[in-house]
């Protein structure tokens, strides 16, 4: 995959159309509001809000490109879609900060103390 087909792809996840901008910042913001209620850490919730907007462009694009169909109404497709691509975008996102968690996490050595 070239630069010039993930630009492409970015353009066309770019270029939704205003209902589905409305709808993922509105789920956006339902999920901003929640995890900022539920999550010890409240930054958390500003760090994972723009990747969980993107993912749900990112699922109604997903869903569009591969002619998946949830309903005949356009409102409830972008909504189902843009939904799992929130999911799908949170779970991501929590993996990346375990990760990070584990990776960046200084132990102590077990070593005994020597007697005195």
């Amino acid at each position: 995959m070239s630069h010039e087909d993930v630009f492409k792809v970015l353009r066309d996840i770019a270029a939704a159309d205003a209902m589905s901008y409305w709808i993922v910042g509105a789920l956006t913001l339902v999920v901003f509001v929640v995890m900022r209620a539920m999550l010890p850490v409240k930054s958390l919730a500003n760090v994972f809000a723009p990747a969980v907007f993107c993912g749900g462009l990112a699922g109604i694009y997903t869903a569009a490109t591969w002619g998946l169909v949830a309903s005949t109404e356009k409102t409830v497709n972008v909504t189902v879609w843009a939904t799992l691509g929130m999911m799908v975008a949170l779970l991501a996102m929590i993996a990346l900060v375990r990760l990070v968690d584990a990776v960046t996490r200084i132990r102590t050595p077990l070593t005994n103390a020597a007697p005195r």
